[in-house]
């Protein structure tokens, strides 16, 4: 084998070593700075609640996670208090669903779902 046919066979190894091993995960002191979660609540069926005012740093993208929940209810994401109770311009989701969105503030997202205290999160990711 020559010097060449190795160093390339090396290289090979190492991307698919790469590609198959777990990115180390940050320590919890990373974490805060690496993730950002929050959870919004539908209390009342019918009454569309906004997410928190929180800015959105560049750089991460958002993913909106409706939770699991007993009864399993359907839950109704979109970006606007008239938007969220439309039924062609809304998302809708089932219990562990989950959507990418590109937003820059939480608080551009809206929520309603057909049973009360039906949770969502909105998790940003560096």
């Amino acid at each position: 084998m020559t010097m060449q046919h190795q160093a390339r066979v090396e290289a090979l190894l190492t991307q698919i070593r790469d590609a198959v091993v777990e990115p180390p995960r940050p320590s919890k002191a990373q974490a805060t700075e690496q993730v950002i979660i929050q959870r919004v609540r539908v209390v009342t069926v019918g009454s569309a609640v906004q997410g928190p005012d929180i800015p959105v740093p560049a750089g991460f993208s958002i993913v909106i996670r409706q939770r699991r929940h007993a009864g399993a209810p359907t839950g109704y994401v979109a970006f606007s208090r008239n938007a969220v109770s439309n039924t062609t311009s809304r998302v809708e989701m089932a219990d562990n669903d989950s959507v990418s969105v590109l937003i820059n503030n939480f608080k551009e997202a809206w929520f309603d779902a057909t049973i009360a205290n039906t949770d969502f999160e909105m998790i940003a990711v560096r």
